[in-house]
């Protein structure tokens, strides 16, 4: 019996061990059920304080906004705090691309304030230069629209029907006169020319003919192209002329600045070159475009001929118009130290027949060359006087130095020229 009885209180003794473990248990569960509570008040009142200071009207403006992105959220208690970071995170993004594409336009917006004050000077003298500025210029666009466009575009139609051909075709008339100039001046020089002996039996003639360059083409064949048919006065054919002038000159103008330069040169609208002619019956002999295949001697003449010719045509000079007092002074330095005396005689013959005046930088032993063309002389000696150098300048008329040479030879004093 009393085995019975131990076996029973041990079996009472676990029960009441696993009931006090299963009592534990609840306790524990019913403090974290309490603590949940506690913190769902709390939550509660933080929503209900969030709810009553919101904008219904603007929470029912986002819900209808974001529509479809919140189908994709189940919103309840369970997941509605990861939903929420999730959906401000996602709206983060948003405002981030936002900001950088309002920070892009501000930029934008800068640099176009800055290029139309730059432009226009005077009308935004007394306006702001920054970004909070745009009212300034929203306001004058819409005065330019409302009031200013109008007028000015009476103003533009006027200058279109008429003044704006008449300067295109001044334009146009402009560079061909200088053209003409040109090959007029190089005719004139050809008469000079003629008169020069390149050789015993031939002579030099500079020719010139249409540049076969396209850029120059294509900008000669635009000019006629703008103008078109100027006996069509029509507003359509207007038009259409100043939309031909804006694209293949204005804007060219302002964006290519070398090859406005090189086209608006009108020295580019030809292509040079020089024909040794024959003197007895005028047929060309020889016909250079540049001085490859010639000798030293050969590419010295032919360059002093088209150089005298150059310069005879910077100063404006020929035979038929020559003045005496004219401007026509030009420096050789050392030009002949180096080529024969027939070659240097033929450049003096020249620039003789071209009236150019001459100071001549040469060596002593270049004078005998010389004295037939030249009137006086500036003899430039160096002495040095307690180790120093001094130079001095001695000026002797070209028939005094003859005599003083003759004399001094004469007398065998000295059979060089002065030092």
């Amino acid at each position: 019996r009393l085995k019975q009885l131990e076996s029973q209180l041990k079996n009472i003794q676990q029960q009441i061990q696993a009931t006090n473990s299963q009592r534990d248990s609840l306790i524990r569960e019913i403090q974290t059920f309490e603590d949940n509570l506690d913190k769902c008040y709390g939550e509660q009142l933080e929503c209900q304080e969030k709810v009553d200071i919101a904008e219904i009207d603007k929470i029912e403006q986002f819900a209808e906004d974001n529509l479809s992105r919140l189908r994709c959220y189940k919103l309840n208690l369970e997941t509605i705090d990861r939903d929420r970071e999730k959906i401000i995170e996602k709206l983060a993004e948003k405002l981030r691309s936002k900001e950088k594409n309002l920070n892009e336009s501000r930029s934008t917006v800068q640099i176009r304030i800055t290029n139309f004050r730059g432009n226009f000077r005077d009308i935004t003298l007394e306006m702001g230069s920054d970004f909070d500025s745009l009212p300034e210029y929203i306001k004058l666009k819409n005065r330019i629209e409302q009031d200013d466009l109008p007028r000015h575009e009476k103003r533009f139609k006027e200058m279109m029907t008429g003044k704006v051909i008449e300067s295109i075709v001044n334009f146009k008339a402009s560079l061909e006169l200088q053209e003409e100039e040109i090959t007029q001046n190089i005719d004139n020089l050809n008469k000079s020319l003629k008169e020069i002996d390149y050789t015993d039996s031939t002579y030099i003639e500079l020719r010139y003919q249409k540049s076969r360059d396209r850029e120059i083409n294509d900008f000669r064949n635009s000019l006629k192209t703008c103008l078109g048919d100027v006996t069509r006065q029509t507003a359509e054919d207007n038009e259409e002329r100043f939309k031909n002038i804006q694209k293949l000159l204005i804007i060219p103008f302002k964006e290519k600045t070398p090859w406005t330069n090189k086209v608006t040169d009108v020295r580019n609208w030809l292509d040079f070159s020089v024909s040794e002619r024959d003197r007895s019956n005028g047929k060309d002999k020889s016909y250079y475009t540049d001085s490859s295949g010639l000798s030293g001697g050969q590419k010295a003449k032919l360059a002093f001929t088209i150089l005298a010719s150059t310069i005879s045509y910077q100063f404006g000079l020929n035979q038929t118009n020559f003045s005496g007092k004219s401007f026509r002074f030009v420096t050789i330095d050392e030009a002949f130290s180096k080529v024969d005396d027939k070659y240097a005689c033929y450049a003096m013959e020249l620039f003789k027949a071209l009236n150019l005046q001459l100071l001549v930088i040469t060596p002593n032993k270049q004078i005998n060359v010389l004295e037939p063309y030249i009137s006086s002389l500036h003899l430039v000696s160096k002495e040095m006087k307690e180790e120093k150098s001094f130079s001095s300048v001695t000026s002797v008329c070209i028939q005094q130095f003859q005599q003083n040479r003759s004399l001094a030879l004469a007398n065998n004093n000295d059979k060089s020229l002065p030092n």
